[in-house]
Formats: C-alpha cells, sequence, structure tokens
C-alpha cells in the first residue's frame, strides 16, 4: 500500500479510501498525506457496520463516481472486501479497486502492529489471532480447512512412503 502511494504520488494518482471504523479512512488520509506530500486523496467513507439501505449505497457509488480516484482501497477484513469488491466493480467507474484489510488500522495507528521478527517469519496472523480472539470466531473455517488439509497431506505422504516399500 505505502510503495503505490509513493508511486503514484509522483504520477498523479487519485486516492479513495472506503472501510475501517469511523474516522479511520480519515485519520489514515491525514497520515499518509504527511508521509507523501503529493499524494492526492479524493475522498473517504467509512460505512455503517451493517448492510447499507439503498439510498446508502446509491450515494456511496456516486460519491465514489464523483471523486473519479484511480484508486480505491478498500478495508472492510478480508472475504468481506472481496465480496464487496465483486458486488461493486462492475457500477464503479474505477482502475483499481484493491482490498487491504486491517491495513487501514495498521497505517492509521489504531491497531498495534506485530514485532517485526513476527512478521519476517509469516505469523503475523497467530500474533493477530492472540491479541484479537474475536479473529478466531471469524476464522474459524479457515482453521478447520487448513487442519483438514494438513491432515489429508500427511496421509496422502504415508501411503506414498507406503508404495515404496518392498514386502
Amino acid at each position: 500500500m505505502l510503495k503505490a502511494c509513493d508511486y503514484g504520488a509522483a504520477r498523479g494518482w487519485r486516492h479513495f479510501f472506503y472501510g475501517g471504523r469511523e474516522g479511520v479512512a480519515d485519520v489514515l488520509s491525514k497520515k499518509l498525506s504527511c508521509i507523501f506530500p503529493d499524494m492526492i486523496t479524493v475522498g473517504t467513507l467509512s460505512p455503517p457496520f451493517r448492510e447499507l439501505t439503498t439510498d446508502e449505497e446509491v450515494g456511496m457509488i456516486q460519491k465514489i463516481n464523483e471523486a473519479k480516484p484511480d484508486i480505491l482501497w478498500v478495508g472492510l477484513g478480508l472475504l468481506k472486501q472481496e465480496a464487496w469488491i465483486a458486488r461493486y466493480i462492475d457500477r464503479l467507474e474505477i482502475p483499481w479497486l484493491i482490498g487491504v484489510g486491517a491495513a487501514f488500522d495498521y497505517h492509521a495507528g489504531t491497531a498495534r502492529w506485530a514485532p517485526k521478527w513476527v512478521r519476517h517469519i509469516g505469523m503475523e496472523w497467530l500474533y493477530r489471532l492472540f491479541f484479537e480472539p474475536r479473529m478466531f470466531k471469524r476464522n474459524i473455517w479457515s482453521f478447520i480447512f487448513l487442519f483438514e488439509a494438513i491432515m489429508e497431506a500427511a496421509y496422502k505422504r504415508v501411503l506414498f512412503l507406503d508404495c515404496g516399500k518392498k514386502s
């Protein structure tokens, strides 16, 4: 996200931030403008944590399209943002719609980063799970799938190793 903001600042790209809790997108926009003074932010919008009404939906689409961003950053969280992008991609006149999950909170300073060594070894998800237990409930199906995939791989490995043995 930061690299795209830096790269785009030199090229006049216009950014719109959609998502996060109330006010987070505004804080993010201000912080990024301090880091990248030439960055152009054309709007922010923090939707309510419920389905939009028809009027809200029309207003949201109109506000985003009228701003004419080059990039729409969507920070609604895993799966929800992908579903949102798929739902609205044909109604938004934007070249790039990018889902960034919790990046709004991290770059706005409203969420705590995992230590660098944890991020480096690819275990940020475990760190977040420990410090944000609500994620466990939200991602339980991912853990079940991961467990099943590991068990299946282990089973296939045992079968494969057994195939090569002579009786």
